[in-house]
């Protein structure tokens, strides 16, 4: 079964600060709020393109649905301080993954990718937790859980 891995923004932080480079296989994928929230420096910038993602086909009117119905559902969002923006964009993008999953089954569900959402952010787990029960096609890891599981760090060259 493929898994595609949505990272945050702390994940892609903790990840530049442990010298790991997200490689092609590692199946990652960033929304592009959660891009814009981690370019706020030229070395995070420099980061992102030694790293390599994959895309996401998702249906832009699903999204915006997801999107307009867990922003009124949850308080992830703060428009006064601008936090919460990439989660509220990881959270859409999963619900709208998972409702076009479902609402379009192919003749081979098991061919499916399943999203694992990479994040130590309590708040995003919790509501994540809350929208997909145990067994669902999204899922929750937090970053050293996936780092035990990826078994594979790829270090800059500058790093002992």
């Amino acid at each position: 079964m493929n898994t595609i891995n949505i990272l945050d923004s702390a994940t892609l932080i903790s990840l530049q600060n442990d010298g790991f480079v997200v490689a092609r296989y590692h199946s990652c994928f960033i929304t592009e709020e959660v891009q814009n929230e981690f370019q706020v420096s030229r070395e995070n910038e420099s980061y992102l393109g030694r790293c390599s993602f994959v895309s996401l086909e998702i249906d832009n009117a699903l999204y915006l649905q997801a999107y307009k119905r867990t922003l009124n559902k949850y308080n992830l969002l703060s428009f006064y301080n601008l936090k919460g923006v990439g989660d509220m964009s990881i959270l859409a993008t999963s619900c709208a993954w998972a409702e076009n999953a479902t609402n379009n089954q192919p003749l081979f569900p098991s061919l499916i990718p399943r999203l694992k959402v990479v994040t130590d952010d309590r708040g995003l787990t919790k509501v994540l937790k809350k929208e997909f029960p145990s067994g669902s096609l999204v899922t929750v890891q937090t970053t050293a859980e996936w780092r035990n599981e990826m078994q594979t760090p790829l270090p800059f060259p500058n790093n002992p």
